[in-house]
């Protein structure tokens, strides 16, 4: 006898939609048949489209600068459960070397405790005190595959040109990546502290020069990286054309809803503090382009750092708190673009990228029981947010998508609008 069933479902299968039962047993997707068996427990989906837990590559809950971020590991994992996300990846502190990866880890490993879907980490890297080396085998030995490095924030995060070739020099075998903020830092301006400058001190130039150094040195040591968060659609046109024989092998891309759907506009607003993120929001015609270039982007993920009104309550741009929130919103919001096609970018492509696969991902047997409910109305209602940041974004925006069901690992985690005690497990991963 089965655990659970989930019956008459439309499910999304390998890219197409397939009217059958997902069968569920110790946590895993036993058996996916038309037919009918026994089992303890039934939740009919005839309603429903049933696609992958989503995952979400690129948050920071319970990040500490001067000041806390709104979200801590257990209500940032509340809202991206509410939005279908059942596993999120976080960061640890930037260090420079292996034994304070170790200890970034344990750190982390506690704050995370509290989450009610499944995460893990990317471990990330600052300067470079110690032995490339020596960072990839602690990488390696704590099952995080992956290292972040920033090009900007001078000098708390920074990592100059050198120390991030080393990095990439370490990732030729496949087994690590490099995750790459890409903002060249000598071509920002910190001049004009008016929020009105945001869009033009941190410009579109700026990504692009230096997404195309780091895709020199890949390209170099033929390495593995991933550049998170691309703003711009001219940064994806130019990789495009110059790049190409790269792009979904040797160097893989995110962007983040909030890129897609809004233009930096918003910072000529009396809202403009809201809007506040790095890299900032870009002109209407790079929003179109970046649009226009979306098959380029091989993962969805949010960039989840929101705080709190009274801590983005700055008059100028100095000391302002850089980051939004998302997780409860995005899948929504893109579906409404993309549809269908934007499912793989949520499941299995980042599950492949990012060392999850073959256990997240995909409706599969033997895969974890991460199943996402929705259903489609013509009706839409405005946006809930169980954040607990006071504001968000999408405010004002409405959806007719009803994610009604989300289940994490063979357990309800929300339904119909309901949260369910759940615990999340932390993920070790290999690529």
């Amino acid at each position: 006898m089965f655990d659970k069933a989930v019956i008459n479902g439309n499910v999304y299968l390998e890219g197409e939609w397939k009217r059958t039962n997902i069968y569920i047993k110790k946590e895993k997707i036993e058996l996916i048949s038309e037919s009918f068996f026994e089992a303890k427990d039934y939740l009919d989906a005839q309603s429903y489209k049933v696609i992958p837990g989503l995952i979400d590559s690129h948050v920071h809950m319970y990040m500490g600068n001067s000041l806390q971020s709104a979200d801590d590991f257990y209500s940032g994992s509340v809202a991206a459960a509410y939005g279908g996300i059942t596993t999120l990846i976080d960061f640890m502190k930037e260090v420079p070397t292996a034994n304070q990866i170790q200890e970034q880890y344990e750190i982390r490993r506690k704050e995370a405790e509290n989450a009610v879907i499944d995460y893990s980490f990317h471990p990330s890297v600052c300067g470079l005190a110690d032995d490339p080396e020596a960072i990839r085998e602690k990488i390696l030995s704590l099952g995080l595959p992956s290292m972040k490095v920033y090009t900007t924030y001078k000098p708390n995060t920074y990592s100059d040109d050198e120390s991030i070739e080393k990095l990439i020099g370490q990732t030729a075998d496949g087994q690590v990546m490099v995750l790459v903020h890409s903002e060249k830092d000598d071509m920002l301006n910190s001049t004009c502290k008016d929020i009105r400058c945001h869009s033009k001190n941190r410009p579109v130039e700026s990504e692009m020069e230096q997404v195309k150094i780091i895709a020199d040195m890949i390209k170099k040591a033929g390495g593995r990286g991933y550049i998170v968060h691309v703003s711009a659609g001219s940064t994806l046109q130019m990789l495009k054309e110059e790049y190409a024989s790269l792009l979904k092998k040797n160097l893989f891309l995110e962007s983040c809803p909030h890129y897609f759907l809004f233009d930096d506009s918003e910072y000529e607003k009396p809202t403009n503090i809201r809007f506040t993120m790095t890299p900032p929001l870009r002109s209407r015609k790079e929003v179109e382009k970046i649009r226009q270039y979306i098959d380029l982007i091989d993962c969805m993920s949010t960039d989840h750092c929101p705080f709190m009104l009274k801590q983005k309550q700055k008059p100028t741009l100095e000391g302002l708190m850089m980051g939004v929130g998302g997780v409860e919103q995005s899948f929504r919001q893109m579906y409404k673009l993309y549809g269908d096609k934007i499912i793989p970018k949520y499941t299995i492509i980042p599950a492949k990228v990012h060392g999850l696969y073959p256990k997240k991902g995909q409706i599969k047997e033997g895969f974890d029981a991460d199943l996402v409910l929705f259903y489609e109305s013509s009706i839409e209602v405005p946006l809930k947010e169980h954040t607990a940041c006071d504001y968000s974004i999408y405010e004002g925006m409405t959806s007719g998508i009803s994610i009604d069901y989300v289940m994490n690992r063979g357990s309800l985690v929300i339904e119909k609008g309901k949260l369910h005690k759940h615990t999340g497990k932390f993920l070790e991963r290999k690529l």
